[in-house]
């Protein structure tokens, strides 16, 4: 085990961060090309999925790409290729493993691979061959076990919803359908799991959101529709769950007058818990694409919104886990008339980064970071050659302050390059009330929880009566109360700490660890997934 402790600063920092661009990486083929998805490992390496056209290829193949994330030189690439338009949709990692899903000639498509490339398992839909289907996301658990959604026509005109799990090997292990006998398109957009194996189906059912919870052995354990308060098409673009496990749906719901964006939330058990929208006083149409939970438990969510008639701007709103709204901001660029966020990500200090494009003529991508409280740290615009369009579809943080974002690049009309952009950051703000030392011990819920295997813990020590350094222990124990593992155990002075602890050498279960400064003393739980 191993930790890293660091001194926050008590004082507000008034410098915004120093944001460069590390390296870009495009390839490109005869004509369209994409990089719709990526992802970091433990040890910082970058994973990119999407869509190639390779020479002689009447279309496009389901495309992966590992690069060193110091430079973003090619490790290795490789593609799948059945007949033609084929694409990755998303990407998920298990250890270093790769699991990536998309369609293969109209037909949902499952791979894995070895993380030196070498394919492991390819899964395509044998149930729709006629009449198409694909897999638009994917995540996995601490056993590297994968679960995909997707959609397939079964009716020749409204789509059903299809879920599977999959074993860390790529074996097939349950399928679950979604198939109402109102005959109305249902459409999946998004999949989460939980610590205990369910997992949860963002997407539409007719014009209601829809959220769909799977046992750990696939079956129906609820399903909720909500409908916002005037009639209208609502729909759920994307799902996130919190430590706690409850559930935060987002997406856009008709309120009266205008499309709002929403979030809707649900406990674990399925008890509606709030929805909140957001509708900017415009009232032209607003909406969210994306949502992630912080280790506060706070909810980000980022979309657009129409500000006038004929501008749209970057939308970034931050909800407490009650739905109290913390704040909204929206982004656009000085001259551009359009600007939309795709998909978000936080840091373990609670910085948000949305990727996303803004149209000055045509559109460029996007990358703007936000303080904790807000405040707009950084934004930074990526172009291609020409007055053609270029857009973000997915971004993700790595260490050492590193943001990835992947896309496509346009060289002219109709040919774009499968494109990845890293940014580093030099001195990202750590934002802290300016001028007050913490009055009390307090003892925050460690981020990530659960974990796999490190973790954030954050801490605040006051000083003694006379102002003077602490005694300050902090611990970490089983289940049956033996000390696991010691953090500190040393004389602090007032302020506000941060550590990384790394639960290498243990087993996977519930662990506590406890705080000790002074007379005082507080313990959280977290779990240690493997």
């Amino acid at each position: 085990m191993k930790y890293l402790i660091s001194l926050l600063t008590v004082v507000a920092l008034q410098a915004s961060a120093q944001t460069q661009q590390a390296w870009v990486t495009r390839i490109g083929g005869p004509a369209a090309c994409e990089a719709n998805a990526v992802a970091v490992d433990r040890s910082g390496t970058v994973y990119a999925g999407g869509s190639w056209q390779g020479a002689g290829s009447s279309g496009t193949d389901m495309y992966l790409a590992k690069l060193t994330k110091a430079t973003g030189d090619t490790i290795w690439t490789d593609f799948y290729r059945s007949a033609n338009y084929d694409k990755i949709q998303a990407i998920a990692l298990a250890d270093s493993d790769i699991v990536a899903v998309g369609q293969s000639n109209n037909q949902y498509t499952v791979l894995h691979y070895w993380s030196d490339g070498t394919p492991r398992r390819v899964w395509r839909d044998t149930q729709h061959l006629s009449s198409g289907s694909y897999a638009v996301s994917v995540c996995t658990d601490e056993t590297g076990a994968a679960y995909v959604t997707g959609n397939g026509n079964d009716l020749g005109s409204s789509y059903n919803i299809y879920t599977l799990k999959f074993s860390p090997a790529g074996d097939s292990l349950w399928r679950h359908t979604y198939a109402p006998a109102n005959a109305l398109a249902d459409i999946a957009y998004d999949i989460a799991v939980d610590a205990s194996h369910n997992s949860y189906v963002a997407g539409v059912s007719g014009s209601n959101i829809l959220c769909i919870k799977l046992t750990a052995a696939g079956d129906t354990a609820w399903t909720r529709q909500y409908h916002g308060p005037a009639s209208g098409s609502d729909a759920g673009y994307a799902v996130a769950l919190d430590g706690e496990g409850n559930v935060y749906v987002a997406g856009q719901a008709s309120v009266t007058g205008a499309t709002a964006a929403c979030i809707v939330s649900y406990t674990s058990a399925g008890t509606f818990r709030f929805a909140k929208t957001y509708t900017n006083p415009a009232k032209r149409g607003d909406y969210f694409n994306a949502v992630t939970v912080d280790r506060e438990g706070n909810v980000i969510a980022t979309g657009s919104a129409r500000t006038s008639q004929y501008l749209q701007a970057t939308l970034v709103a931050k909800y407490s886990s009650t739905g109290d709204s913390l704040w909204v901001q929206t982004y656009r660029p000085t001259t551009a008339d359009a600007s939309e966020g795709w998909r978000v990500a936080v840091d373990s200090a609670g910085t948000v980064y949305v990727a996303g494009r803004s149209r000055t003529g045509d559109y460029d991508i996007t990358t703007v970071a936000y303080q904790p409280s807000g405040a707009l740290a950084w934004a930074q615009s990526y172009s291609g050659s020409g007055d053609y369009d270029d857009a973000a579809r997915d971004i993700t943080v790595g260490d050492s302050g590193r943001v990835f974002v992947a896309g496509a690049v346009s060289l002219s009309s109709g040919y774009t390059d499968f494109t990845v952009i890293c940014y580093t950051q030099i001195g990202t703000p750590v934002e802290m009330d300016p001028g007050a030392l913490p009055e009390r011990v307090r003892l925050m819920q460690n981020y990530p929880n659960p974990f796999n295997p490190s973790t954030t813990i954050r801490y605040e020590v006051p000083g003694t009566e006379r102002g003077e350094a602490s005694e300050v222990r902090l611990a970490v124990f089983d289940l049956l109360g033996r000390e696991v593992a010691l953090l500190v155990n040393e004389r602090k002075a007032p302020g506000r700490y941060s550590l990384q602890f790394d639960g290498s050498g243990l087993a996977g279960g519930v662990y506590f660890y406890r705080l000790t400064a002074g007379t005082s003393a507080q313990t959280r739980r977290m779990l240690l997934l493997r």
